[in-house]
């Protein structure tokens, strides 16, 4: 989401000597920071739309603060902007100060300044306090007024207070009922705890057109067949819904390996190669309900190896191996989920190793060329 407690396909962050969190915010084209503790951001960078003016960003990816605190930020545009940050509100407010106030400050990029509003809130100190008696600071405690958020008579791990709130009873939900019939437990929604999961309302838009697109091998540029100790350009284009993808490319050799065997296990690859930032970002011609799928486009560079990974040579006649493609998004990956398998769409290659489109066939040969 856009609002200031939420983020949309995050991708890096950095903490500065105050424990401030800063996050290149990517599809908001902004940088938000977090104070340590704070449950809301506040945008620092950017926040104007997608744009190259002054005041905006284009899918920033990169963050990084200096000693000085000057803020380097780099984004689809092929460009790093430099921001001053060293400017310090402090006080102590008194109970005449709660409330929201709006500050502006003048941010500089070392060649053009311009206004940046933001609205600082001053709260009472609740850090201590349980209104309810509940056990839950009234800081973490969504209703610090009513006892029944801890409260769970029917023991299925969703609180009393949510589920009158949203089913005005307390056997209307379980830990396996799917009330919007969205594929989201009710439970899970609650432990989502996000208005985009609501129980009685299907999934966002976007949400379903992610489940029902996963990511796919667009096109791909890889010569037919390569000579140990050469260099080639491997290039492809995936289609996806995330900003925060990356992809890994992966090579097998398929010398002994029964018909069908060759690329099964992860681990028998003998290359393979992470590529973090794509190239490029553009709209795809596929749609769903208006939710516009993204062509994501990646490049790198792969030197033949001299022989096998076993140090025998490659053939004579040439090495068939086999070529796959494994994604996942940057949230994916620092949660410990596995990567899935690209499908392969029938216009990248006429040659396939499986029936499922998910393997492509090469062939490798010894230097100076297969016989």
């Amino acid at each position: 989401g856009a609002a200031a407690n939420q983020l949309a396909y995050p991708m890096e962050s950095i903490i500065d000597s105050s424990g401030n969190i800063y996050v290149a915010d990517s599809e908001n084209h902004r940088v938000q920071k977090w104070a340590l503790g704070a449950t809301v951001g506040i945008t620092v960078v950017g926040g104007n739309g997608e744009g190259d003016a002054t005041d905006q960003l284009n899918y920033p990816w990169g963050v990084v603060i200096d000693a000085s605190g000057k803020l380097y930020v780099s984004d689809y545009s092929h460009r790093i902007k430099i921001y001053e940050l060293s400017t310090i509100l402090s006080g102590t407010p008194t109970s005449s100060d709660v409330g929201v106030h709006s500050v502006s400050l003048m941010l500089s990029d070392g060649t053009d300044e311009v206004e940046h509003t933001f609205q600082v809130t001053v709260a009472a100190d609740i850090t201590d306090n349980d209104n309810d008696g509940d056990g839950t600071d009234d800081g973490d405690d969504p209703w610090p007024d009513d006892s029944r958020f801890s409260a769970d008579s029917d023991g299925d791990g969703i609180p009393d207070r949510w589920e009158m709130f949203q089913f005005q009873s307390l056997s209307a939900a379980t830990a396996t009922s799917d009330a919007d019939g969205d594929g989201y437990s009710d439970l899970e929604e609650f432990n989502a705890f996000d208005s985009a999961y609501d129980p009685t309302a299907a999934e966002p838009t976007r949400n379903e057109a992610i489940r029902r697109t996963p990511p796919m091998l667009e096109t791909l540029s890889m010569d037919e067949q390569m000579s140990a100790g050469e260099t080639y350009t491997l290039g492809w284009k995936a289609m996806g819904y995330d900003a925060g993808y990356h992809t890994t490319v992966v090579l097998f050799d398929c010398t002994d390996k029964a018909e069908g065997q060759c690329g099964n296990s992860y681990s028998e690859n003998f290359y393979s190669q992470r590529v973090e930032i794509p190239t490029s970002v553009t709209d795809s011609s596929w749609t769903y309900e208006g939710e516009i799928a993204k062509y994501f486009d990646y490049s790198t560079s792969f030197t033949v190896p001299a022989s096998r990974a076993d140090g025998s040579a490659w053939s004579a006649t040439g090495t068939k191996i086999v070529v796959r493609f494994y994604q996942k998004t940057n949230a994916d990956s620092d949660a410990g989920k596995s990567s899935i398998s690209l499908l392969i769409g029938g216009n990248v290659t006429p040659v396939y190793y499986d029936s499922t489109g998910r393997r492509i066939n090469k062939t490798i040969c010894p230097s100076g060329g297969c016989q």
